[in-house]
């Protein structure tokens, strides 16, 4: 007797392969989208290890020798002259800001003395991360009565200077994403400048700011 078959068996195989397929692909697109978030994260803390590192190597005690000194940064802004100057340097070498070896943004809005950045240029010890620093002085936001003087100090019998602010803007960029060529037109630019064309070639920075104040003497502890 001929029994009819049925194909209950093959359709209930061809659901669980089904099944398998969509969540195989399920896992390889979660898998995908972990590694880009990893990727993403890591290309932020690079970029901000970088900016800080800038930062940090401003404000280390060791340098205020050199940030004070005559021909120093500081000084350079004590000059009336140059209040509205805006020195920039790449993060890269040795005693980065030493005047000597900065730029200043120019009328037309570029970078002289070849102080910005290429891609050539390696921070921190990372081939595919370039920094650039921009130093600009800062008006005192503080209304109070001799908030720019140092502590301790009689203006009336002893000869003291008021404080210097400066306003650091830190921009690491990650070079592998951006050509030479707009990497550097981007940095050859003051700071507003290159962040806004940065943005606009979409490419992966971090940019800080940060600002000092220097006293032209020491305040006593509080």
């Amino acid at each position: 007797m001929k029994k009819q078959q049925q194909g209950a068996t093959l359709i209930i195989v061809l659901m669980i392969l089904l099944l398998i397929m969509v969540v195989g692909t399920l896992a390889i697109r979660q898998s995908i989208s972990s590694l880009k978030m990893v990727s993403n994260n890591q290309i932020q803390a690079l970029l901000l290890q970088n900016s800080d590192a800038a930062l940090m190597y401003f404000q280390n005690p060791v340098n205020t020798t050199t940030l004070a000194a005559p021909d120093g940064v500081v000084n350079y802004f004590r000059n009336n002259s140059n209040n509205t100057q805006e020195l920039v340097t790449c993060f890269n070498k040795t005693d980065p800001f030493r005047l000597v070896r900065m730029g200043t943004v120019n009328s037309s809005g570029k970078v002289d003395n070849q102080a910005s950045c290429k891609s050539t240029d390696a921070s921190g010890g990372r081939n595919q991360v370039v920094t650039q620093v921009y130093i600009t002085k800062v008006s005192s936001t503080n209304n109070q009565p001799f908030a720019d003087l140092a502590r301790g100090t009689d203006i009336t019998t002893a000869k003291t200077e008021s404080s210097v602010r400066l306003r650091l803007t830190s921009v690491s960029v990650l070079t592998g994403f951006i050509s030479s060529d707009d990497l550097a037109n981007c940095l050859n630019k003051s700071s507003a400048n290159a962040v806004s064309c940065l943005s606009e070639q979409q490419a992966l920075y971090n940019s800080q700011v940060a600002e000092y104040r220097f006293l032209s003497d020491f305040e006593p502890p509080q």
